[in-house]
């Protein structure tokens, strides 16, 4: 039933662009995750109640909670600079599409970015939450898209693509074997068996030599 709710509410949203749809469709389904466990508040008491949702406005995860940077993490002096290649890319929660939306940049933006995850499709950033008036949270932003293409990349250069899978070699078909006709035997008798071999053909012919 889950999955049947937000696919609906998707097709619902198909004209909206992707990253304002799937943001209602995520206060939806908090809502409803909400009212299924009793609780009908509004929105604005929702937003006051930190014990019900963290400062991105999603449901408390105590197993997947909100990393606020220390001041040494937001003192880092180690990040790279990168630019939005593609027309918007969305700013995670963690290294996965999977992970909550907390915000997006447009193309052209220049970014920040620091660790990368285990597959270096991810790289962190500090992330400013409620429009760059909330808390400074670690967050990721994906690299290249299996389908999309380079979405962020570094001084204009494209992040290395994922190694080809080699296509297996094609099996070694054994040329024919060309098995030449057997020779015909050109064995003439040797001389002391020539009268022999004569006297029997005339034999056989009814003639007398």
């Amino acid at each position: 039933h889950w999955c049947t709710f937000l696919s609906r509410c998707c097709m619902q949203r198909r004209s909206k662009g992707a990253f304002s749809a799937l943001v209602e469709v995520e206060q939806e389904a908090r809502d409803e995750l909400l009212a299924l466990r009793g609780i009908t508040a509004g929105k604005e008491e929702l937003n006051s109640r930190k014990d019900l949702l963290d400062e991105a406005g999603f449901i408390v995860d105590e197993k997947n909670s909100l990393v606020y940077l220390s001041a040494a993490e937001e003192n880092r002096q180690d990040g790279i600079e990168h630019t939005v290649v593609y027309k918007k890319v969305a700013v995670r929660k963690g290294p996965s599409i999977d992970c909550h939306v907390l915000g997006a940049y447009e193309q052209g933006q220049q970014l920040m970015l620091f660790d990368s995850d285990d597959t270096g499709s991810w790289r962190k950033l500090h992330f400013r939450l409620r429009g760059g008036h909330g808390g400074l949270v670690e967050a990721w932003v994906m690299l290249r898209h299996p389908q999309l293409g380079v979405l962020v990349s570094r001084d204009g250069e494209e992040p290395p693509a994922a190694a080809p899978v080699a296509a297996p070699a094609a099996p070694v078909v054994p040329a024919a074997t060309v098995r030449e006709p057997p020779k015909a035997s050109l064995h003439l008798p040797e001389e002391g068996d020539r009268a022999a071999h004569l006297a029997a053909l005339a034999a056989e012919f009814g003639e007398r030599l």
